[in-house]
């Protein structure tokens, strides 16, 4: 598919709410990954951790999962 098809979701706020969709997000686009790019916006320490380790996440049905943006783009700015 070519870059003009490519739909961008960018998660702002990476907490708790935006955390979970966003990470859900990029376990499903998994099948997708050259048709959709997700990008987490976070700051600060949060962001760093995020660069380090990943988003993880932990639900009750789906047990722990690490979630990464499929984009390496994390905003320093807000």
């Amino acid at each position: 598919m070519g870059e003009a098809n490519v739909m961008n979701i960018g998660i702002i706020g990476v907490g708790g709410v935006g955390g979970y969709f966003g990470g859900k997000l990029t376990k499903l686009i998994n099948k997708y990954p050259e048709e959709i790019n997700v990008y987490f916006f976070a700051r600060g320490k949060h962001l760093e951790e995020i660069k380090k380790n990943g988003l993880i996440l932990s639900t009750q049905n789906e047990g722990e999962f690490i979630a990464r943006p499929t984009k390496d783009f994390l905003s320093k700015r807000f």
